[in-house]
């Protein structure tokens, strides 16, 4: 008898109907104050961004001092429908775990947003975040879709080793306005090129366990 062990969850959830027109138009409404504070961040070098990414991932705080990995977009901005939908998502994810999700907190969250041939190379969220997430507030086709790596530290140096970890050396998850994508915050993932002349706009966000 095989048992298979240490299974990577990742959850995907395509949102619908009113609680995606809701959370479509409230984001609608803030992405221009969310842009102004873009500019007001300026260009700043992340060794896993490409150089011209917008972001809030760096936030200047009301003081007008900069934070780095403290913002939480979703709270400053309050986003109260996308926040409603992301904790509905976690908790629908944890229940499947068997884990309690009161237990969690949503910790941060920034907009990411891609223009044509902007790419994000691997990284992973494993601090501060325990689990993290996506959701895509406009993806079009060959925008670029999020490409999660095997964990297995060894897949990439051993040939064969991929036979014994499916689906293979990585998944790729396809990118789509409304979808929410949830997974472990140590997962390495990647973002393909956006390859359209639209923009690829989503929010990334991470969860801790309350202190």
């Amino acid at each position: 008898m095989i048992e298979h062990l240490f299974s990577t969850p990742i959850c995907v959830v395509d949102t619908q109907g009113i609680m995606f027109d809701e959370v479509q138009t409230e984001i609608e409404n803030a992405l221009p104050k969310l842009k102004e504070l873009i500019r007001k961040i300026g260009d700043e070098e992340y060794p896993w961004i490409e150089e011209n990414l917008q972001t809030t991932f760096k936030y200047l705080n009301e003081s007008g001092s900069e934070s780095y990995q403290k913002a939480n977009i979703i709270n400053t901005f309050n986003l109260s429908n996308l926040k409603e939908l992301i904790l509905m998502v976690f908790d629908s994810y944890c229940k499947e775990l068997q884990i309690n999700s009161s237990e969690f907190e949503l910790v941060e969250s920034w907009l990411n947003i891609f223009e044509k041939e902007n790419f994000m190379r691997a990284h992973s969220h494993a601090y501060p975040g325990l689990i993290s997430g996506v959701y895509y507030y406009q993806a079009h086709v060959t925008c670029g879709d999020i490409v999660f790596e095997n964990p297995n530290p060894i897949i990439e140096y051993y040939e064969g080793v991929e036979k014994l970890s499916p689906p293979g050396t990585y998944k790729i998850v396809e990118s789509k306005s409304g979808r929410v994508i949830i997974f472990p915050a140590y997962l390495k993932h990647r973002v393909q090129p956006n390859r359209s002349d639209k923009k690829r706009i989503g929010f990334a966000f991470n969860f801790r366990i309350k202190k």
